[in-house]
């Protein structure tokens, strides 16, 4: 069961917002990837096992092509409360 659950915003080349979000949904721990309006282009939502597999696919996310910068936000489940 996936327990780590992190929402990456990111910021992405100019006219390069379609071609990422067809990419990153190749991602197996991608869920969800949406391009946004406002300050960030992209939301992508992220579900992983571990503290250590979130940060893998954080690090393989922030080198894909275009990416300019991202921010990384770690849901509570609410499950251990």
């Amino acid at each position: 069961m996936a327990d780590t659950i992190a929402f990456i915003l990111i910021e992405i080349a100019s006219g390069e917002e379609y071609k990422f979000v067809n990419d990153v949904r190749d991602l197996k721990e991608v869920t969800e990837a949406y391009i946004v309006y406002g300050a960030w282009d992209i939301i992508v939502r992220v579900q992983t096992d571990s503290m250590g597999e979130l940060n893998a696919v954080v690090l393989q996310i922030r080198k894909m092509p275009g990416v300019k910068r991202s921010a990384t936000l770690i849901a509570l489940t609410g499950d251990n409360i």
